[in-house]
């Protein structure tokens, strides 16, 4: 069944999935980056497209979403596909089983232009409608629109996700739209890197109490998949409480193993040092251009862990701002630009943001004519240097509140303007002074059981987060409830076609 004109629907694409959120609901639903193709029927998407993938094997397509803008292309039994062309695919899908008037689809901030422009074609191709982001933009929207930062600042924006850390700069200059400069990406520091050393200090400890046990062994995989899936909430927990308790129950082991945060915090000291100094490098290098810092934002599920800000406020010297709900943070930027195109009015990514005005002072501009393509801004011509920075001692730390349930976008009323575009009240920034930055540390190098915590992470295996196709529920997002008796929206589409 088609939505109201009034739904748009938000994209953002993960490392291994899709995750996608309406503007009307506040259930998010991921789907697995997995595309079945087969001739003369529908391709398949994520849960109907991995089971298609265990009835024959090799005929599904993985790991394709780090592939967009490579020439080699990716291969399956029976083909082969570039990574733009099943990305778009994949987007079709989406929006074939969830009609909306408007998607907004966030892709890596580190995307070359070669690479958008590769997508936006795939897309054009496809017949889909899609307006495409960085994820800076969207992170940056969300948070200014709910006033998390002051209006018109210049950040330095570093998203911590699953498998990826990403720092960019930030701007949205009086009159202009919102700018990206320098983005980077790294897996030096992630979630699932955070997970894994923690799956390796307890099979470690398993190890030297219970000498039979190995876990090379193939039957202890299953137990150690979900010993992975214990460890990440016990990740989640350390970031509010002190302690967790990780339920251990493998073959011949059933006990709790409790972990205190003082432990996280030594396994991922140096992962943790790598990140500060790859945001200090940033800081330096937006300084040598003439670029002045209002402060260091931190989003993404892993920006959650209290020594990844307690140690960037120490080296950095400035305010350091931690996201609220900033797992979802650049998913809610993705849906309120989408709500806005709903809206047929400028997406907030490429037009300033309006506050509320009266209801009779509504206006309408005509909705995108394609699909519009928004590559990050070039990048700053070098400039005398002048720092802004504040003493460690000014620096904030705003501690990240306890996961909710992510909240619809208000109606598409909220983000009219009237005949005068409004935009949002200035949020004084906190007083400044001159001050040199302390110097960062050098980079240390990896140590040698990183290389065992990546093995451990290849046996454990990726969280399971799937939607159900056809009438089942959607799984949410790690750290987020279902509303209750919600309907669901299945992602997939079928070999009789999709719905909604």
């Amino acid at each position: 069944m088609a939505r109201s004109s009034g739904i748009g629907v938000g994209i953002v694409i993960g490392s291994d999935s899709f995750v996608s959120a309406f503007t009307d609901r506040p259930e998010i639903i991921r789907t697995p980056a997995v595309v079945q193709l087969a001739d003369n029927s529908l391709p398949l998407l994520g849960r109907p497209a991995e089971e298609a993938d265990r009835a024959y094997p090799g005929s599904a397509f993985r790991d394709f979403t780090s592939r967009v803008g490579d020439p080699v292309p990716v291969v399956a039994q029976g083909g082969s596909r570039t990574g733009a062309q099943l990305v778009a695919t994949a987007i079709k899908c989406l929006l074939t089983a969830n009609a909306a008037p408007a998607c907004v689809v966030a892709h890596p901030s580190a995307w070359t232009a070669h690479a958008v422009r590769e997508l936006g074609s795939a897309l054009r191709t496809g017949g889909s409608r899609v307006t495409l982001v960085t994820e800076a933009e969207a992170a940056y929207t969300a948070l200014a629109v709910s006033r998390e930062i002051p209006s018109h600042t210049t950040v330095l924006l570093c998203d911590v996700g699953s498998a990826t850390f990403d720092v960019a700069l930030v701007s949205w200059p009086d009159g202009g739209n919102v700018r990206v400069d320098r983005p980077t990406r790294t897996s030096e520091f992630s979630g699932d890197l955070v997970d894994a050393l923690l799956v390796e200090h307890v099979l470690t400890e398993l190890a030297a109490a219970n000498p039979g046990f190995d876990p090379r062994d193939r039957r202890n995989w299953n137990g150690i998949r979900a010993l992975r899936a214990r460890a990440r909430l016990a990740k989640e927990r350390l970031s509010r409480d002190v302690s967790a308790v990780i339920e251990v129950n493998l073959p011949g082991i059933q006990e709790n193993r409790r972990i205190v945060r003082s432990e996280l915090e030594a396994l991922i000291a140096e992962p943790v040092a790598r990140a500060v100094q790859r945001i200090a490098d940033a800081a330096d290098a937006a300084v040598r251009a003439g670029r002045e810092i209002d402060s260091v934002v931190l989003t993404g599920g892993g920006s959650a862990i209290p020594l990844l800000a307690e140690r960037v406020s120490a080296t950095i010297g400035l305010p350091v701002i931690s996201s609220a709900e900033s797992a979802r943070t650049v998913l809610r930027g993705a849906t309120m630009i989408a709500s806005r195109l709903a809206a047929k009015l400028p997406p907030v990514a490429a037009a300033r943001i309006a506050s509320p005005p009266p209801a009779a002072a509504r206006i309408a501009s005509p909705p995108p004519a394609a699909a519009r393509i928004e590559p990050n801004a070039a990048r700053v011509a070098a400039a005398p240097p002048a720092k802004r920075v504040a003493p460690p001692g000014a620096a904030r730390v705003l501690p990240p509140p306890a996961a909710r349930v992510l909240p619809p976008v208000p109606r598409p009323a909220v983000f009219d303007s009237g005949p005068a575009a409004i935009e949002l009240p200035r949020v004084p920034a906190p007083p400044r002074t001159q001050a040199d930055r302390p110097a960062p540390r050098g980079r240390r190098g990896p140590a040698a059981w990183l290389i065992a915590a990546v093995a451990v992470f290849t046996v454990a295996g990726g969280g399971i987060a799937m939607a159900s196709d056809h009438g089942g529920s959607a799984a949410s997002a790690p750290g987020t409830t279902q509303a209750a008796g919600a309907p669901s929206h299945p992602v997939s589409t079928a070999n009789t076609g999709g719905r909604h």
